[in-house]
Protein backbone atom coordinates (compact mmCIF):
# COMPACT_ATOMS: atom_id res chain seq x y z
CA UNK A 1 0.00 0.00 0.00
CA UNK A 2 1.07 3.68 -1.10
CA UNK A 3 1.23 5.56 2.23
CA UNK A 4 -0.47 8.85 2.09
CA UNK A 5 -2.49 8.15 -1.34
CA UNK A 6 -6.39 6.60 -1.55
CA UNK A 7 -8.74 6.21 -4.20
CA UNK A 8 -12.13 4.88 -3.93
CA UNK A 9 -13.19 2.92 -7.34
CA UNK A 10 -16.03 1.03 -8.34
CA UNK A 11 -16.89 -2.43 -9.72
CA UNK A 12 -20.15 -4.32 -10.73
CA UNK A 13 -20.33 -6.72 -8.08
CA UNK A 14 -22.44 -8.64 -10.87
CA UNK A 15 -19.36 -8.50 -13.48
CA UNK A 16 -18.98 -8.04 -16.91
CA UNK A 17 -19.49 -8.94 -20.39
CA UNK A 18 -17.79 -8.91 -23.89
CA UNK A 19 -19.95 -7.29 -26.13
CA UNK A 20 -19.23 -7.04 -30.50
CA UNK A 21 -20.84 -5.02 -32.70
CA UNK A 22 -23.02 -6.82 -35.36
CA UNK A 23 -19.51 -5.45 -37.77
CA UNK A 24 -17.37 -6.53 -35.69
CA UNK A 25 -14.33 -8.67 -36.70
CA UNK A 26 -12.79 -10.67 -33.89
CA UNK A 27 -8.62 -11.23 -35.93
CA UNK A 28 -5.92 -9.49 -33.97
CA UNK A 29 -3.55 -7.82 -35.69
CA UNK A 30 -0.16 -7.02 -34.88
CA UNK A 31 0.79 -3.26 -34.82
CA UNK A 32 4.04 -1.24 -34.61
CA UNK A 33 2.86 -0.21 -30.64
CA UNK A 34 1.49 -3.80 -30.41
CA UNK A 35 -2.06 -5.25 -30.79
CA UNK A 36 -5.55 -4.37 -31.09
CA UNK A 37 -8.71 -6.03 -31.72
CA UNK A 38 -9.93 -4.95 -34.91
CA UNK A 39 -13.80 -3.46 -34.97
CA UNK A 40 -16.30 -2.22 -31.92
CA UNK A 41 -15.55 -4.85 -29.00
CA UNK A 42 -15.96 -3.67 -25.50
CA UNK A 43 -16.15 -4.52 -22.19
CA UNK A 44 -19.63 -3.91 -20.39
CA UNK A 45 -21.18 -3.87 -17.23
CA UNK A 46 -24.10 -6.22 -15.94
CA UNK A 47 -25.39 -3.77 -14.18
CA UNK A 48 -25.57 -4.92 -10.55
CA UNK A 49 -25.05 -3.23 -7.58
CA UNK A 50 -21.62 -1.26 -7.72
CA UNK A 51 -19.24 -1.96 -4.74
CA UNK A 52 -16.02 0.52 -4.14
CA UNK A 53 -12.87 -0.54 -2.65
CA UNK A 54 -9.43 1.19 -2.57
CA UNK A 55 -7.28 -0.60 -5.24
CA UNK A 56 -3.98 0.95 -3.73
CA UNK A 57 -4.18 -1.32 -1.07
CA UNK A 58 -3.41 -4.28 -3.40
CA UNK A 59 0.08 -5.01 -3.85
CA UNK A 60 1.07 -5.14 -7.42
CA UNK A 61 -1.81 -3.97 -9.55
CA UNK A 62 0.81 -3.25 -12.54
CA UNK A 63 1.98 -6.97 -12.00
CA UNK A 64 -1.43 -8.14 -12.59
CA UNK A 65 -1.69 -5.82 -15.60
CA UNK A 66 1.14 -6.85 -17.42
CA UNK A 67 0.12 -10.47 -16.87
CA UNK A 68 -2.98 -10.21 -18.17
CA UNK A 69 -3.51 -12.46 -21.27
CA UNK A 70 -3.73 -10.59 -24.90
CA UNK A 71 -7.10 -12.19 -24.96
CA UNK A 72 -11.05 -10.66 -24.49
CA UNK A 73 -11.06 -13.53 -21.68
CA UNK A 74 -8.09 -11.73 -20.24
CA UNK A 75 -9.10 -8.16 -20.33
CA UNK A 76 -12.35 -9.70 -18.87
CA UNK A 77 -10.82 -11.55 -15.68
CA UNK A 78 -8.62 -8.23 -14.81
CA UNK A 79 -11.64 -5.66 -15.39
CA UNK A 80 -13.51 -8.17 -13.34
CA UNK A 81 -11.07 -8.14 -10.19
CA UNK A 82 -10.57 -4.92 -10.80
CA UNK A 83 -13.30 -2.54 -12.42
CA UNK A 84 -12.89 -0.43 -15.44
CA UNK A 85 -10.15 1.64 -15.04
CA UNK A 86 -10.97 4.68 -17.23
CA UNK A 87 -13.57 6.89 -15.68
CA UNK A 88 -15.37 8.05 -19.43
CA UNK A 89 -15.25 4.45 -19.90
CA UNK A 90 -17.27 4.01 -16.85
CA UNK A 91 -19.81 6.86 -17.49
CA UNK A 92 -19.78 5.49 -21.62
CA UNK A 93 -20.06 1.90 -19.79
CA UNK A 94 -17.93 0.62 -22.73
CA UNK A 95 -14.31 -0.40 -22.49
CA UNK A 96 -12.95 -0.58 -25.70
CA UNK A 97 -10.71 -3.87 -25.38
CA UNK A 98 -7.92 -2.61 -27.89
CA UNK A 99 -7.19 0.35 -24.77
CA UNK A 100 -6.61 -2.51 -22.74
CA UNK A 101 -4.24 -4.24 -24.95
CA UNK A 102 -2.23 -1.45 -25.48
CA UNK A 103 -2.09 -0.62 -21.62
CA UNK A 104 -0.24 -4.38 -21.49
CA UNK A 105 1.99 -3.76 -23.82
CA UNK A 106 2.96 -0.58 -22.40
CA UNK A 107 2.94 -1.95 -18.86
CA UNK A 108 4.81 -4.49 -20.04
CA UNK A 109 7.97 -2.82 -22.06
CA UNK A 110 8.17 -0.77 -18.91
CA UNK A 111 8.58 -3.53 -16.66
CA UNK A 112 11.26 -4.97 -19.33
CA UNK A 113 13.54 -2.10 -18.80
CA UNK A 114 13.06 -2.19 -14.82
CA UNK A 115 14.37 -5.82 -14.72
CA UNK A 116 17.38 -4.55 -17.07
CA UNK A 117 18.06 -1.54 -14.73
CA UNK A 118 17.84 0.31 -17.88
CA UNK A 119 16.62 3.32 -15.93
CA UNK A 120 16.78 5.95 -18.71
CA UNK A 121 14.49 4.19 -20.88
CA UNK A 122 12.35 3.32 -17.55
CA UNK A 123 12.16 7.09 -17.02
CA UNK A 124 11.51 8.07 -20.72
CA UNK A 125 8.35 5.51 -20.88
CA UNK A 126 6.62 6.18 -17.91
CA UNK A 127 7.21 10.08 -18.21
CA UNK A 128 6.08 9.79 -22.12
CA UNK A 129 3.07 7.84 -20.49
CA UNK A 130 2.29 10.67 -18.35
CA UNK A 131 2.98 13.34 -19.89
CA UNK A 132 0.65 12.20 -23.24
CA UNK A 133 -2.47 10.46 -24.02
CA UNK A 134 -2.08 6.68 -24.84
CA UNK A 135 -5.21 5.00 -25.58
CA UNK A 136 -5.52 3.50 -22.03
CA UNK A 137 -6.03 6.86 -20.52
CA UNK A 138 -4.61 9.98 -19.32
CA UNK A 139 -2.19 9.81 -16.19
CA UNK A 140 -3.27 12.01 -13.20
CA UNK A 141 -3.93 12.53 -9.88
CA UNK A 142 -4.74 15.59 -7.59
CA UNK A 143 -3.47 16.65 -4.09
CA UNK A 144 -5.69 16.99 -1.11
CA UNK A 145 -5.48 18.07 2.52
CA UNK A 146 -7.33 15.50 5.01
CA UNK A 147 -7.86 16.28 8.53
CA UNK A 148 -6.27 14.85 11.54
CA UNK A 149 -7.29 15.51 15.61
CA UNK A 150 -7.76 19.05 16.80
CA UNK A 151 -4.63 20.92 17.14
CA UNK A 152 -2.30 18.68 15.09
CA UNK A 153 -1.56 19.52 11.45
CA UNK A 154 -3.31 18.02 8.55
CA UNK A 155 -1.55 15.05 6.22
CA UNK A 156 -1.19 15.67 2.43
CA UNK A 157 -3.35 12.75 0.49
CA UNK A 158 -2.69 11.92 -3.40
CA UNK A 159 -5.76 11.05 -4.82
CA UNK A 160 -5.50 9.14 -8.65
CA UNK A 161 -8.28 10.19 -10.49
CA UNK A 162 -8.61 6.82 -11.80
CA UNK A 163 -7.37 3.02 -11.77
CA UNK A 164 -4.95 3.53 -14.32
CA UNK A 165 -3.34 6.42 -12.63
CA UNK A 166 -3.31 4.54 -9.11
CA UNK A 167 -1.57 1.66 -11.25
CA UNK A 168 1.23 4.13 -12.42
CA UNK A 169 1.42 5.80 -9.02
CA UNK A 170 2.25 2.42 -7.56
CA UNK A 171 4.54 1.18 -10.00
CA UNK A 172 6.18 4.35 -10.35
CA UNK A 173 6.30 4.32 -6.31
CA UNK A 174 7.41 0.54 -5.77
CA UNK A 175 10.44 1.08 -8.46
CA UNK A 176 12.00 4.08 -7.01
CA UNK A 177 11.82 2.47 -3.77
CA UNK A 178 13.41 -0.66 -4.74
CA UNK A 179 10.11 -2.52 -3.32
CA UNK A 180 10.70 -6.48 -3.26
CA UNK A 181 7.35 -7.78 -4.89
CA UNK A 182 6.95 -11.95 -5.04
CA UNK A 183 3.63 -14.27 -6.82
CA UNK A 184 1.49 -15.81 -4.18
CA UNK A 185 2.37 -19.43 -4.18
CA UNK A 186 -1.10 -20.63 -3.75
CA UNK A 187 -3.31 -17.74 -5.16
CA UNK A 188 -0.92 -16.06 -7.39
CA UNK A 189 -1.50 -12.64 -5.99
CA UNK A 190 1.64 -10.48 -6.26
CA UNK A 191 2.60 -9.29 -2.40
CA UNK A 192 5.11 -7.45 -0.70
CA UNK A 193 7.86 -8.55 1.66
CA UNK A 194 11.25 -7.82 3.89
CA UNK A 195 11.58 -4.91 6.14
CA UNK A 196 8.10 -2.69 6.90
CA UNK A 197 5.69 -5.39 4.87
CA UNK A 198 4.87 -7.50 8.02
CA UNK A 199 6.31 -10.30 5.83
CA UNK A 200 9.85 -12.43 5.96
CA UNK A 201 12.03 -12.34 3.27
CA UNK A 202 11.60 -16.21 3.06
CA UNK A 203 7.60 -15.26 2.80
CA UNK A 204 5.77 -17.61 0.14
CA UNK A 205 2.60 -16.55 0.58
CA UNK A 206 0.36 -13.50 0.68
CA UNK A 207 -1.60 -14.33 3.62
CA UNK A 208 -2.11 -16.99 6.46
CA UNK A 209 -5.33 -18.13 4.51
CA UNK A 210 -3.60 -18.90 1.25
CA UNK A 211 -1.07 -20.92 3.41
CA UNK A 212 -3.25 -22.85 4.88
CA UNK A 213 -5.46 -23.36 1.87
CA UNK A 214 -2.02 -24.99 0.27
CA UNK A 215 -1.05 -27.21 3.52
CA UNK A 216 -4.72 -28.30 3.42
CA UNK A 217 -4.48 -29.25 -0.60
CA UNK A 218 -1.15 -31.48 -0.04
CA UNK A 219 -2.32 -33.52 2.66
CA UNK A 220 -5.38 -34.05 0.48
CA UNK A 221 -3.13 -35.08 -1.95
CA UNK A 222 -0.93 -36.94 0.25
CA UNK A 223 -3.73 -38.96 1.34
CA UNK A 224 -5.19 -40.19 -2.12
Amino acid sequence: MIENSELNWPRDTAGYDIEEAPNARSEIKMLRRGMYMDGDICIVPRGGRIDDYDPLKIDGLYRQLAESDLTPEGALQFVSTFGIPIRSAIEDRRYPLHDFLEAVFLMRLVLSHASAEVWGEFARVVTGAVDSRFRGGRIEAHIALRARNDGERPDVVLHPNDLWSAIWLQLATDITAGANLRSCAQCGIWFKYGPGTGRRSTAVYCSPKCQSADAYAKRKAAAK
